[in-house]
């Protein structure tokens, strides 16, 4: 219903200005300014309101991954991944911290200064400040894709060469322990294997409801920022018809400010999937 409003007070705004399209000099400047700084003020608000949705969920994905993970780190390391349990903890905890502080410090305030810029430009009628707009956009996407990049690459490096060396290890102690121990050699290297399947179990069912949890916590603050992106997007094109362009383009930039948050949001989210779908395809002993 929220959702509903904004839509028809932006619309509103917009075509109220629309009407003054024609008008010279001052008088069309005016009008310009003044549908801009109303566009602005509602925006903001829903703005302001998904950034603070965003920061929440930040932080429960950090502190869910931090309970979660080291669980997931012992059980790997008990089922025989004991270069693998480590490695992924490490690398997992430090990125995820390292992006989730890059999001509240840096890339919030990028957003921020894109949307502001864009009111300015349109405002005073000043394409200068595009370039300066456009970088801030820039900034956040390839932030983001570096991020989630490198993070994928080193669980994926991790995973392949830590796997291989806990796989190389487990057989060389099954076989010292078959070979070194007369008559029941055999017996106990059978023994070993049943506890390390078991803690394999142990681990895939943590992390199974571990996926549930992190998905019960980002999804809902993920839809909402979707449903508002999406709400803008169809602002901007209904506006298209009758608003004066200046409008139409402030709403467009809005609703990328807005993608730019429900990118940020599914990055954090994304990330913790990965790292938890990395424990489990790990070496199972």
């Amino acid at each position: 219903m929220k959702t509903i409003k904004t839509i028809i007070v932006l619309l509103a705004a917009a075509l109220l200005c629309g009407f003054g399209a024609e008008a010279k000099g001052g008088a069309g400047a005016a009008v310009r300014m003044a549908g801009c700084l109303g566009i602005a003020t509602v925006c903001t608000s829903g703005l302001y309101g998904m950034i603070a949705l965003a920061q929440e969920t930040l932080d429960g994905l950090g502190s869910f991954s931090a309970l979660l993970l080291p669980v997931l780190s012992s059980a790997l390391t008990a089922s025989g991944g004991v270069t693998s349990g480590g490695a992924l903890y490490a690398g997992a905890t430090l990125l995820i911290s390292v992006l989730t502080s890059l999001i509240r410090s840096f890339l919030i305030p990028c957003v921020y200064c894109y949307f502001f810029l864009a009111v300015a430009q349109y405002a005073i009628g000043d394409d200068r400040l595009e370039c300066l707009r456009e970088l801030a956009g820039w900034t956040v996407k390839t932030a983001l894709r570096a991020a989630v990049a490198a993070f994928t690459a080193y669980l994926t490096l991790t995973g392949l060469l830590a796997g291989a060396a806990d796989e190389m290890t487990l057989k060389a102690a099954k076989s010292v322990i078959s070979t070194a121990i007369p008559v029941v050699g055999g017996m106990i290297s059978e023994a070993s294997q049943a506890v390390l399947t078991s803690a394999a179990l142990i681990r895939n069912s943590a992390g199974i409801f571990g996926l549930l949890a992190v998905l019960a916590v980002g999804l809902g603050p993920f839809l909402q920022i979707a449903v508002q992106y999406l709400a803008l997007r169809v602002t901007t094109a209904l506006s298209g018809f009758l608003a004066m362009q200046e409008h139409t383009k402030l709403l467009a930039c809005a609703a990328d400010a807005m993608g730019y948050m429900l990118a940020m949001t599914g990055s954090a989210m994304l990330m913790v999937i990965v790292a938890v779908c990395a424990f489990l395809k790990a070496v199972n002993g």
